[in-house]
């Protein structure tokens, strides 16, 4: 008997006429990991999580090391990345400013029958994003000696089903490293929560005298927990306080996603 090629929604079927289970199919997964940011490199493995039972399969294109019994099935796929941790479409992070990439999707309610080959594709969707800081100092005499930060209003938790944060805001320590008068960081976050967002730096000079910057970053993330492929920048420039007793400013906030220029906060 002929095999039969059927076509479904986002798979092709296969039904056999001599499977080596009858009572079983087999699936082959095809991994789509085209959404990422760039720079970023397709994970080597990943781990296919049914109903509890786990396996890794490596490669972008692989048959599902397991048969699946006939029946309705749902599978959660995502990556091992560096600081976190996946429980079915719940993901969990350390409180680290530096995550590692996260991917995660999903087939649901997958029906299969027994004596058939399924072969399906499924979308992996970036979990984490890149946030960069970019701040100019002006009126600077001493030289810097050290940079400490915190960043708050962060989220450590993600709910992959309902794409959105969870958990409590958080604090994470952004390390600044100086470039002649301008301080730099990166941070690879799971996302923002709550009702603000707040960035303080504190600046050591070589002279013993130190300067701390708090500013309220909330209107300048309220997107930051969409469209993750694309990292954003927060740049801008500090005025030094001339005198003592004088608080400096920080003046033109810019948010940058890649390379343009979306937002402008006077």
């Amino acid at each position: 008997m002929p095999a039969l090629l059927l076509f479904l929604t986002g798979c092709v079927k296969v039904t056999i006429q001599d499977a080596e289970h009858s009572n079983r199919g087999k699936l082959f997964l095809i991994t789509d990991w085209s959404q990422r940011s760039e720079g970023v490199e397709i994970p080597e493995r990943y781990t296919v999580d049914n109903a509890g039972e786990k396996v890794i399969i490596k490669g972008d294109e692989s048959q599902h090391p397991l048969l699946l019994a006939q029946g309705v099935h749902t599978l959660y796929l995502y990556n091992e990345a560096s600081k976190i941790s996946v429980n079915g479409a719940l993901v969990a992070s350390e409180n680290d400013p530096m995550l590692g990439w996260q991917f995660w999707g999903e087939l649901v309610k997958f029906d299969v029958r027994k004596d058939e080959v399924y072969r399906t594709v499924v979308k992996m969707k970036q979990l984490t994003r890149q946030l960069n800081f970019d701040l100019t100092l002006t009126n600077t005499t001493p030289k810097i000696k050290s940079i400490e930060a915190v960043m708050s209003g962060v989220a450590l938790g993600w709910d992959c089903k309902g794409n959105r944060a969870l958990g409590q805001p958080a604090k994470i320590t952004p390390h600044f490293t100086v470039e002649h008068n301008n301080l730099k960081a990166m941070c690879i976050i799971l996302g923002v929560i709550g009702d603000k967002q707040e960035l303080t730096v504190k600046i050591n000079f070589d002279d013993g005298t130190s300067e701390q910057i708090v500013d309220d970053i909330t209107r300048q993330l309220t997107d930051f927990n969409s469209d993750k492929i694309v990292p954003l920048t927060i740049t801008g420039t500090y005025s030094m306080p001339v005198s003592a007793g004088v608080t400096g400013t920080i003046k033109g906030w810019d948010v940058v996603e890649g390379e343009r220029i979306t937002v402008r906060w006077q």
